[in-house]
């Protein structure tokens, strides 16, 4: 019989049990995905094919090794079976084995493992519908602060990182249409202006009844003017208030700060890679090379240019010892220039992407990493 001692000093065993016990949740995390897609009963025990709804053996319901073995082809009707299934489980099966090897056999491990199947079940659903489903994250919630009263015994910090999350994404989603309105209101402008100079062209008759129809268009009242879409829009959505709610549940308020500092630029990478696809998609790329060189080498220039002034100030000899962190800067910086420029210049070309992929992936580094707490635990000294 394997138990916690005899697993602590045999660390492959441990790491093996990890491994084949984290493919086979990653099996059952990527099930629950693809139920709650298709609007299926997540805890139904019979599994089905994808393709073509035959019914599964056990032996085939074994992760990654059928994949494997088929070529990833279905046995009964050998159509193409989705790589998102083993990219899933093997994803899991790793994470597994480095929770395992940071926490141990504890519960602080077992609730992580938790937290990041439900992590890994949201990135699916947000990025195949863009859909964070309540009924997944709202126990999963309750699970985070039960964790933190008993466990890690910071059920306050837990809470007011939840009561943060939802108070910062709304005020970023109240100003981001607020934002988003002025932006359509001058849009709009620009166009009465533009069709004013176009109907200057005409004759005179035309003129005058163009400007009339603009005029009346200007007055009209509100309840008589063409309703806008503006309301549809949102820079964050709800179910993202709740994933990070979810975050600062199992974290902290602390473990919040640090996966929204680390979602920022996790969130720039996904933003330019569905930038680049649709700027292809649209045979765009060349037009945005130009564009891109430009933003890259300005703002890497002015990262070089405080480099300097800096050297100048405190002296070349202190300022040599941190050049990597300066040039890592410097090319980060660049990046976003360069991202910043190419959207400016592609404005009509858009596609929403999903946060919550950017979101898991900062609450993942948070886990690992809190450099909030040792900044406040440095300063308390």
């Amino acid at each position: 019989m394997l138990n916690q001692e005899y697993l602590r000093q045999h660390p492959f065993i441990l790491n093996a049990l990890a491994l084949v016990i984290g493919a086979f949740c990653g099996n059952a995390v990527n099930l629950i995905a693809q139920r709650i897609l298709a609007a299926q009963p997540i805890f139904k025990l019979q599994r089905d094919s994808a393709c073509c709804a035959k019914r599964l053996t056990p032996l085939e319901m074994v992760p990654i090794i059928p994949y494997l073995l088929r070529n990833g082809r279905c046995r009964y009707c050998g159509a193409t079976i989705h790589w998102q299934g083993p990219l899933v489980e093997a994803i899991t099966a790793i994470t597994f084995v480095i929770l395992v090897n940071t926490f141990g056999l504890s519960w602080q491990g077992a609730a992580m493992i938790y937290f990041v199947c439900t992590l890994i079940v949201v990135c699916i659903t947000d990025f195949r519908e863009q859909l964070i489903p309540h009924h997944i994250t709202y126990p999963a919630i309750l699970v985070g602060i039960l964790y933190n009263a008993f466990v890690s015994r910071d059920l306050l910090g837990a809470l007011a990182g939840i009561g943060l999350s939802y108070i910062l994404f709304d005020f970023v989603s109240f100003y981001g249409l607020v934002w988003h309105e002025k932006y359509q209101s001058k849009l709009a402008a620009k166009n009465v202006c533009a069709d004013r100079t176009a109907a200057g062209a005409d004759t005179e008759s035309q003129q005058d009844s163009s400007e009339s129809q603009i005029l009346e268009a200007d007055t009209a009242s509100p309840s008589e003017q063409k309703p806008t879409n503006i309301g549809a829009f949102s820079l964050v959505g709800s179910g993202d208030a709740v994933l990070a709610a979810l975050i600062a549940a199992f974290l902290g308020w602390q473990g919040l700060i640090n996966a929204l500092v680390i979602s920022i630029f996790a969130g720039a990478l996904i933003a330019a890679i569905y930038r680049l696809v649709e700027l292809h998609k649209h045979q765009m790329l060349r037009q945005c090379m130009k564009p891109a060189m430009i933003g890259f080498a300005s703002s890497f220039a002015v990262i070089c240019f405080f480099f300097a002034a800096f050297c100048i100030i405190f002296s070349a000899d202190r300022m040599v010892p941190l050049l990597p962190g300066w040039i890592t800067l410097a090319f980060v910086v660049g990046f976003i220039g360069a991202l910043a420029l190419t959207v400016l210049t592609t404005a009509r070309i858009s596609k929403p992407f999903p946060l919550a992929p950017a979101l898991a992936l900062g609450a993942v580094a948070a886990i690992f990493s809190n450099p909030i707490g040792a900044i406040i635990r440095g300063g308390a000294q």
